[in-house]
């Protein structure tokens, strides 16, 4: 959003590998022009957005992953905010980005919320439906970007592309729309709305196209640039992003100066034409809504590409006494750590409880994890595949209950539980001992799921088997991989002994899968 050398780019993409796009950096002291005298000539087509829904808050965060949230590095420059979790929060509908004191945590002064998709978009269009902070020395934004720390499917890294829409605190009167290739910007445009674009959401976006793009406001088109051998145009695909930030004294000529407050950007959905596409595709070249295999670590944080985030939001219900929420997963020494908290009588269920789950669903195939279970009595520490009826299929129908499950008990972890369920149907739960005691060390743990049968394996090792037949039907839908850790109510201390709160977590180095992961919207 900002012009920055080449230099500085490749210094901080350097320093932040994974980093999102610097939507800005060395702002202009002063407005851009809005002087069609002195830019491309405003207006364009009236062609109405043929964008569909990607992401909708109306009911909390994406449940399929396409958008999540950043977290654990910064953008550096100008940006006075580390991206955090749980900056990025969910109510009345809308998804809301805050600012917080960092209190000496980081470098930077404060936290800062920002959301991002995991796949990355090209030429369509782009709509979001927003409400700016008003806080003096803040950006909200709404933009597409890739950059050098995004390696390409030739092995090379990507450009720096960028178009974005953005708001200043100061002025929420307008919007400021500019764009990048390979790192050259200083394409600003003001525009003035004749609104405050902060008391209420309006709908903005963009067409982006080969030869034009072209900015809209509440689906009027409003300024447009052409390409020329002169003007060339951003062309590489880059992933969604939305952003709310504060900048450091250097901006505050452009920016005004930040004092600390509670205002967020507000967010009801993201729309986009545009077909969303892994960054690097399957050998076959092909790009079909599906990706081979799954193998993430978590040595440097959560999945950059989305590719597994956390639950937030909600309760299994039955005998979890837990609710779902997104700070109970957490990254630190090379782990993801799933917690449990006392949820206060905020909820109805007695705690807070930790569960990461990936965006996509994965069917036949060999599955890891290298984990070490929690060894609180009245927890349960997972590995699992789940699908259900809240997953509708490719079929237009909802999925049966399948799910294949690695679960450890607090209570006594030197064993192991195996079960699954076919369509609902369970009990068929198989006590592995482990002449160990998982709590205390990193072991592997993993299954292989085939048509005829499952194979549970320790360390590498097969260690139980079941085989399909007329009488024992297997699970046989592609469900999600998820961890969780939760802790159970009254109905369930026969089984998993009682919970007393605790600060013990259920820790995971990483997972992997050679099944294909599918998404269900195709």
């Amino acid at each position: 959003m900002k012009k920055k050398i080449l230099a500085m780019l490749l210094a901080l993409t350097m320093a932040a590998a994974l980093a999102a796009c610097s939507p800005a950096a060395n702002q202009p002291s002063s407005a851009p022009s809005s002087d069609p005298t002195s830019n491309p000539t405003p207006g364009a087509s009236s062609a109405p957005f043929e964008a569909a829904m990607l992401a909708d808050f109306a009911n909390g965060p994406a449940a399929d992953g396409s958008v999540f949230a950043s977290d654990g590095w910064s953008n550096g420059s100008v940006f006075n905010v580390w991206w955090k979790g749980d900056m990025v929060t969910y109510s009345d509908g809308q998804l809301h980005l805050g600012i917080s004191d960092a209190n000496g945590e980081v470098e930077q002064g404060y936290y800062g919320g920002e959301a991002r998709t995991g796949l990355y978009y090209g030429y369509g269009d782009y709509i979001v439906k927003m409400k700016p902070s008003k806080a003096e020395g803040t950006a909200s934004t709404f933009f597409t970007c890739t950059g050098p720390y995004d390696i390409n499917a030739e092995g090379n890294p990507n450009p720096w592309d960028e178009i974005d829409i953005e708001f200043l605190g100061k002025d929420t009167t307008g919007v400021q729309f500019n764009y990048f290739v390979d790192g050259q910007g200083g394409h600003e445009y003001w525009y003035d709305l004749g609104f405050d674009a902060s008391e209420e959401f309006h709908e903005y976006g963009f067409r982006w196209s080969e030869d034009a793009i072209t900015w809209y406001v509440d689906g009027e088109a409003v300024y447009t640039v052409n390409a020329s051998a002169d003007t060339p145009l951003p062309s590489a695909p880059g992933r969604i992003l939305m952003n709310h930030w504060c900048g450091t004294p250097d901006a505050e000529g452009w920016m005004g100066k930040y004092e600390l407050s509670d205002a967020t950007a507000d967010y009801q959905w993201v729309k986009t034409s545009a077909t969303g596409r892994e960054l690097v595709p399957s050998e076959d070249g092909e790009q079909d809504g599906t990706m081979d295999g799954l193998d993430v670590s978590f040595a440097n944080g959560a999945a950059a590409d989305g590719s597994v985030f956390a639950s937030d939001g909600w309760s299994n219900g039955s005998v979890f006494n837990v609710w779902w929420k997104g700070d109970m997963v957490t990254y630190s020494d090379g782990q993801l750590h799933l917690g449990i908290s006392d949820a206060n009588g905020e909820v109805e269920q007695g705690y807070y409880g930790g569960e990461a789950r990936t965006a996509q669903h994965y069917g036949y195939g060999e599955y890891s994890v290298s984990m070490k279970p929690s060894k609180a009595e009245g927890t349960a520490s997972t590995f699992f595949t789940c699908t259900g009826n809240y997953d509708i299929g490719l079929d237009g129908n909802p999925n049966p209950w399948d799910e294949i499950d690695i679960e450890f008990l607090g209570k006594d972890t030197t064993g192991v539980q195996f079960n699954y369920f076919v369509d609902g149907q369970g009990g068929h739960e198989y006590w592995y001992d482990l002449g160990f005691d998982a709590s205390e060390e990193f072991h592997e743990y993993g299954f292989r799921w085939a048509e005829d049968s499952i194979t549970w394996t320790v360390d590498g090792k097969d260690v139980y088997t079941v085989e399909a037949s007329e009488e024992t039907p297997l699970p046989s839908t592609p469900g999600r991989i998820l961890m969780n850790y939760w802790c159970g109510t009254p109905d369930a201390e026969g089984w998993m002994g009682k919970y007393e709160l605790s600060d013990a977590t259920a820790d995971y180095q990483w997972i992997k899968t050679t099944a294909t992961g599918i998404s269900l919207d195709g």
